[in-house]
């Protein structure tokens, strides 16, 4: 599956989780964004479409839960996974339902691991 202009949003508070993610995928060849909030990143959906979105889950203001979620009922054609540390967060969040998550991505996370989701989600969209 060629990456060449799929548009990937990175979201996380943590300033180096977002350039290790920046830097893997944009030499996979996806473009790639960051938002260091889920309020900044709704504020990008406005103005630019992402074929994915990768938030991380424990972020001040609002969750990654609450954001993807939001992202599900205003971009459903968006691919949606959480960056997660917890390994039992489905039990954890009922919110987790409504965001309709293509998948988790547990930290650390594997690099191929992380390709193969991205590309398993994107070759199968409308």
């Amino acid at each position: 599956m060629s990456t060449q202009g799929l548009q990937i949003l990175c979201v996380d508070d943590e300033p180096n989780i977002l350039r290790a993610l920046t830097r893997f995928l944009k030499m996979s060849g996806f473009e790639v964004s960051t938002a260091g909030s889920g309020q900044e990143a709704l504020i990008l959906f406005q103005t630019r479409h992402f074929d994915a979105v990768i938030s991380d889950m424990g972020m001040p203001g609002m969750s990654g839960a609450e954001l993807l979620s939001e992202v599900r009922r205003h971009w459903p054609k968006t691919s949606r996974f959480l960056l997660t540390g917890f390994s039992d967060l489905a039990a954890q969040d009922p919110t987790l339902d409504d965001a309709q998550l293509w998948g988790f991505i547990h930290k650390p996370w594997d690099n191929e691991a992380l390709l193969a989701c991205l590309h398993a989600a994107l070759s199968v969209r409308d």
